[in-house]
């Protein structure tokens, strides 16, 4: 589940869709022109037609007419470079003048097929390199600029929430707690995670990722907690220990996952962690169904923060208040339940599944996911395991888990 919204750019407005992103600063557009952005797009997209808005100013280097300043904007799956541009958006109904973003002349995304058509970056002011990021023109028009969003219901989508209103209108009387932005950058907020004990930990709040990103020790922990014997034997691990797969029957007998923000629980379910696959597990379990856990290391070492996307806003509100640079977290309405994300029945594949889970599920793997370089993940000890029955998943060419250093300490801190 994505958090987008539609915004109108130019003069008169085009309508485009957005990712809204609290991991970034920068908001960029595709250009028309962009024949990267047009090869990686989807029937739904949109493109920005410069020449048909009135109110476009395109940034000039210092002393020449001629040449068009190009930037470039990274992100953790890729790049985007274009012109940097000023123009009107109109968001949430505001319209906002002479607004800075890039207008993307060559996308180099790792996620193709993408709905939305840009990113407006909702981070802190430090983190831009594109002016003023979108939310100082609310304070210019006199909007307060506390963002709510709300997860997708049964009954209705997900939605945004613009002032100082949304968290008494959306979240669950009482239900409230406030954490402080301890970054510059970017919302990141102190908190306690575990199973039943708790370890203090950063977190990176980041509206434009799926999954929960951790460093990999973090990661050898929290499966063993989450997943412990026999229940773990039968998971299986690639070997840059970025994706495991775990039989769904075994699922619901797992732990859940807690964490701990100003006193109050929030807990992320066995369900909430794991998605189906699509494919079966293979190896002793030839016909299970496979389920992913929704977690993976980080691809950018923040000295030891937790990345926190999709996987656990879904689950709560949330409200990023700027003026107060805090984060707030609170339960949905009790006459509101969050909507089921995942087809349990028929082991649909879900959207926030990471690229490489996509893929991999739209595989055809008759033999399931030992088949494809994957090996069992002998989480009571994180050894190498043996093959079982002579041809297993760890026999011939298929690699199986590495060995990866114990962290005792952590690791007592996350399990019972």
């Amino acid at each position: 589940m994505a958090l987008v919204a539609q915004i109108g750019v130019g003069t008169p407005p085009q309508m485009l869709t957005v990712l809204l992103d609290t991991g970034s600063s920068d908001m960029w557009i595709p250009s028309k022109n962009c024949k990267s952005c047009i090869s990686h797009g989807v029937v739904q997209n949109h493109f920005f037609d410069a020449y048909a808005s009135r109110t476009v100013e395109i940034f000039e280097p210092r002393n020449s007419s001629k040449y068009y300043v190009l930037n470039t904007i990274h992100y953790g799956s890729g790049v985007v470079q274009g012109v940097l541009v000023r123009d009107t958006v109109q968001f949430a109904g505001i319209i906002m003048d002479q607004q800075a973003f890039l207008l993307t002349e060559d996308e180099k995304m790792r996620m193709p097929d993408h709905a939305w058509d840009g990113i407006v970056g909702l981070a802190m002011p430090h983190l831009t390199s594109d002016g003023p990021p979108l939310f100082t023109k609310l304070l210019d028009a006199g909007v307060e600029p506390v963002f709510t969003f709300v997860p997708e219901m049964q009954a209705t989508p997900a939605q945004l929430h613009l002032g100082p209103s949304g968290p008494a209108a959306y979240a669950a009387p009482g239900s409230l707690v406030w954490s402080a932005a301890s970054s510059d950058s970017f919302w990141v907020i102190d908190a306690h995670v575990g199973v039943t004990r708790r370890v203090p930990r950063k977190l990176l709040v980041d509206t434009g990722t799926s999954l929960l990103l951790m460093p990999p020790k973090d990661m050898v922990a929290i499966v063993r907690a989450v997943a412990p014997s026999p229940m773990g034997d039968r998971c299986m691990v690639d070997s840059k220990l970025a994706m495991v797969f775990c039989a769904c029957v075994d699922v619901a007998q797992m732990r859940p996952l807690h964490f701990f923000l100003d006193g109050r629980a929030f807990v992320l379910t066995p369900r909430d962690l794991f998605q189906p696959a699509g494919v079966p597990l293979g190896s002793g379990l030839p016909r299970e169904p496979a389920c992913g856990l929704l977690v993976s290391v980080t691809p950018i070492e923040r000295g030891g923060t937790w990345i926190i996307g999709d996987v656990f806003l879904r689950k709560v509100v949330t409200v990023f208040d700027y003026a107060r640079r805090r984060v707030g977290f609170a339960e949905p309405l009790p006459t509101q339940t969050p909507a089921l994300l995942q087809d349990w029945e028929g082991f649909s594949e879900h959207p926030t599944l990471d690229q490489a889970g996509r893929a991999l599920a739209g595989a055809a793997l008759p033999a399931g996911l030992a088949s494809a370089g994957f090996g069992l993940l002998a989480i009571a000890s994180w050894r190498r395991a043996a093959g079982r029955g002579g041809a297993g998943p760890c026999s011939g060419r298929a690699r199986c888990s590495r060995a990866v250093p114990q962290d005792d300490q952590l690791e007592q801190g996350l399990q019972e």
